[in-house]
């Protein structure tokens, strides 16, 4: 589970993920999915980059359902 918290136009937003299905894949195919998205160029660049500054979030989470893994977020305003 991941929980964000932040700020959208004045407001407090709390963001929740969760991921759902089996150990192994869940460790191993997210880190395919990057190591895919760096051979194919859609992350480029040299040297260490945290994983929010350079995968795009909604390819990956696409590339995530197509391979089965389902991804819920929940948002709480307020």
């Amino acid at each position: 589970m991941l929980i964000a918290t932040g700020t959208r136009d004045g407001q407090p937003v709390e963001l929740t993920y969760v991921l759902s299905g089996r150990m192994g894949p869940l460790t191993g195919v997210p880190a395919s999915v990057v190591a895919q998205m760096v051979g194919s160029g859609q992350i480029s660049g040299t040297g260490v980059f945290a994983p929010e500054g350079c995968v795009d979030a909604d390819i990956f989470l696409a590339e995530l359902a197509k391979r089965d893994i389902e991804v819920k977020r929940s948002e709480k305003v307020g």
